[in-house]
């Protein structure tokens, strides 16, 4: 479910009619449903207690059942959720109760939903200082849901859901197909919207849904496209119909003619390209034009001012930070199957920016322009820390990391401005974007939840400093390098553990070794050695700046190598861990086990592992063949200590997720890359067909910022020394 902005909105004159009990706020009083299974928790017993998660994550899949619902039925759920402290520490509460109601629609209809909800005093959430969390989705499984609507109830209690036409106008009829509906109710998790004190459970809720049919019949069953003419009634839009046909009932009862179309363009802004409103000049207003981009990195500029709006804010929520003033651009086709940038930040960038992607396949052809949504990637709002203040700059620039973009791919680029109507006429802006890619050498896969005892845990291990008797405490991370290539990048998945301000990362060749198979143990009796080393490095970090790319629970980091340096083709071990730049112990991260895409690590033989070999108490003993392991550090002198690298299982209570390979557990999910290497003449900048002291000539006539530049060789943006070093590994004839 998606992050969005909460912000004041203009609702229909006719949005809150009828809503009667709605006006309520009495989270305590019956309901024909209540939450009674789980309800408690803050004694911390073994029994009962709180669903943390509910629904598709809990097994079973509790939901309330509130039956099959029909046109004129209302019913009320009374609950209870909260914030609790998951291990009972007396530390931070770290686990949240949600609730799960679920419903099946016998058709499309509209449902009105109101939550109330008090506060961990009794007092119904205000909105101001603590908010509930309310969620509407279509379906009733991780894989066909769809998430309608999610907001925090910014204007207090009650908390109404509102659907939101793509002029920013709102109304508090939500509209839904037929079939499953799952309401999700929870509160505020930490300290953003919420007083801990306020939200830690029991917090007595309660919901009230009111089901109505669609004021015109054809709204619910119209095929026709609500941008085309039709000598029937109705379109597929079954929203905007109903709205149009409230104007003008012939467009139900007669047909769709061209004033329905023009009343749906102007009550709706339902406009999907072609554009209804384009501006002649400019050039990429529609998505139709769509500007093509093929050489990168590329240093766009834009004016999205005067742009019209022709890309979809529908119902389906899209990119909740729904976008006005839209600019098109098609990147493609990928040279190799890599990773897309395509980011405003550090740029000087003012403009309350929306960025979005819709993946093309392998043409450049949008084709029906209606089936766009089908395409849809995502969509980034407020990333960008410009100012430095170490939190993401609010109303401001965007950008977007997209990782495992397949080789002879197009992807749609959309940018705009933020949609909020309550800033005058929804202002664009003059902005520049960069789109660069980068090959992805290596790709561990998005991070999965590993089974803990048959239950989906966020498992990290420490990386970095851990006790004063572990201050090395790593994971060499076995991978395979198929491309010769350069370095300038990875990426990882993590949470943070103690906020260090490094990251140090390390790459040695692998050799395979007896029991271990292809992953013999790193550097052979366990003894660190510097001199196996091939790369290493350091770089800034911080922990409070990351994108979320898709991993199940947690969030992805972004590392950029100051320093590019050459790889080879082969097999080799992979570690990063966290430090701190003063020396300081506690520099630490918790690295995530089990990238789905990593090497299945196991043991070819029974082996027997001691005391003095073992990472841990749980990975000493006889281990048969088949067995699931890792190789984590041990000892080491702080701060100048080498440490030793020993075998590593969790034991047998964790393991990957059902149909996944066993020795997947101990991959931790990471992604390496760069940029491919011409062997034969990569450097050769002059064409001699040698790289000499011309080519480091022509990088010293470049020093300095250059983006784009073909002396750029391992495209920072700048012509430096780590290009000379490139051009100086080259050195020679070319064959």
């Amino acid at each position: 479910m998606k992050s969005f902005k909460t912000t004041s909105w203009i609702f229909l004159a006719a949005s809150l009619a009828g809503a009667g009990a709605f006006a309520q706020c009495d989270p305590t009083s019956p309901g024909n449903f209540t939450d009674n299974r789980f309800d408690s928790g803050a004694d911390c017993s073994n029994t009962g207690g709180v669903d943390e998660n509910g629904g598709w994550n809990e097994p079973g899949s509790p939901f309330i059942e509130a039956g099959s619902r029909s046109p004129g039925d209302v019913f009320r759920v009374q609950g209870v959720v909260g914030t609790y402290n998951k291990l009972c520490d007396s530390g931070d509460d770290d686990s949240r109760d949600l609730d799960w109601i679920r419903f099946s629609a016998t058709e499309a209809c509209y449902i009105t939903v109101s939550l109330q909800m008090n506060d961990a005093f009794g007092f119904v959430m205000d909105g101001t200082d603590v908010y509930d969390l309310l969620y509407i989705v279509q379906g009733s499984n991780s894989e066909s849901g769809v998430t309608l609507y999610g907001a925090y109830g910014a204007d207090g209690c009650p908390h109404v859901a509102e659907y939101m036409f793509p002029n920013g106008t709102k109304m508090a009829r939500f509209p839904v197909p037929a079939g499953d509906v799952l309401i999700i109710v929870t509160t505020a998790f930490g300290t953003t919207y919420a007083n801990p004190a306020q939200v830690h459970g029991p917090l007595h809720y309660g919901v009230d849904v009111s089901v109505t049919a669609y004021d015109h019949p054809a709204c619910a069953s119209s095929t026709n496209d609500c941008l085309a003419t039709s000598s029937t009634g109705g379109c597929t839009d079954s929203v905007c119909c109903d709205l149009v046909c409230g104007l003008n009932p012939a467009c139900c009862n007669v047909a769709w003619d061209a004033s329905c179309v023009h009343d749906g363009i102007e009550m709706c802004a339902n406009c999907i390209s072609p554009c209804c409103f384009a501006n002649p000049n400019i050039p990429n207003d529609c998505m139709s034009n769509a500007e093509l981009v093929v050489s990168l990195p590329a240093f766009i500029s834009f004016d999205c001012t005067d742009a019209d709006t022709d890309g979809p804010n529908n119902t389906a929520q899209l990119c909740t930070s729904n976008t006005c003033h839209d600019l098109w651009y098609i990147v493609g086709p990928m040279p190799t199957a890599g990773e897309l940038l395509v980011t405003m930040c550090g740029q000087g960038n003012i403009g309350d920016a929306v960025i979005s992607l819709y993946d093309l396949g392998t043409s450049n052809d949008i084709g029906n322009p209606q089936d766009l949504p089908s395409k849809y990637v995502g969509c980034r709002d407020d990333v960008c820390d410009d100012n430095g203040d170490g939190s993401v700059d609010v109303d401001g620039p965007a950008g977007i990391n997209l990782i495992s973009v397949p080789a002879g791919e197009y992807i749609l680029v959309r940018v705009g401005a933020f949609l909020n109507p309550a800033k005058s006429g929804n202002p664009g802006f003059p902005g520049t974007m960069e789109i660069s890619f980068r090959t992805v050498f290596v790709d561990h896969g998005l991070q999965s939840v590993v089974l803990n005892n048959g239950v989906n845990t966020n498992l990290g291990i420490i990386s970095g400093w851990s006790t004063a008797a572990l201050p090395k405490r790593w994971s060499m991370v076995p991978f395979e390098m198929t491309t010769e290539g350069t370095i300038d990048g990875f990426d990882f998945a993590a949470f943070d553990s103690t906020t260090p301000n490094e990251i140090h990362y390390k790459i040695m060749a692998r050799a395979p070794g007896a029991s271990y198979g292809a992953f013999g143990r790193p550097f052979g009796d366990g003894n660190y050695v510097d001199g196996q080393i091939i790369a290493s490095g350091s770089e800034p970090l911080d922990m409070s700046v990351f994108a979320n790319v898709g991993d199940d629970y947690q969030q992805r980091f972004f590392i950029d190598i100051t320093n590019p340096f050459h790889l080879d083709p082969g097999s080799y071990y992979f570690s990063i861990y966290g430090a701190n730049s003063d020396g300081s112990g506690g520099g630490a991260f918790a690295w995530l086990l089990y990238g789905r895409k990593g090497m299945p690590q196991v043991t070819t033989a029974a082996v027997t592992i001691s005391a003095e070999e073992a990472a841990s108490s749980s990975s000493q003993g006889t281990f048969a063949a088949g067995t699931p392991f890792g190789w984590r550090s041990i000892g080491g002198g702080f701060p100048n200590g080498d440490p030793k690298f020993c075998f590593y299982n969790l034991g047998a209570l964790y393991s990957v997720q059902p149909g996944d390979d066993p020795g997947l557990l101990y991959n931790c999910a990471f992604n390496l890359k760069g940029h491919i290497v011409d062997p034969a003449c990569f450097g050769d900048l002059d064409g001699s067909s040698e790289v000499d002291g011309g080519d480091i000539g022509l990088v010293l006539l470049d020093f300095g910022p250059c983006p784009g530049c073909t002396t750029d060789l391992d495209g920072s943006g700048e012509v430096d020394g780590g290009d000379i070093g490139l051009v100086l590994l080259s050195f020679g004839a070319c064959p």
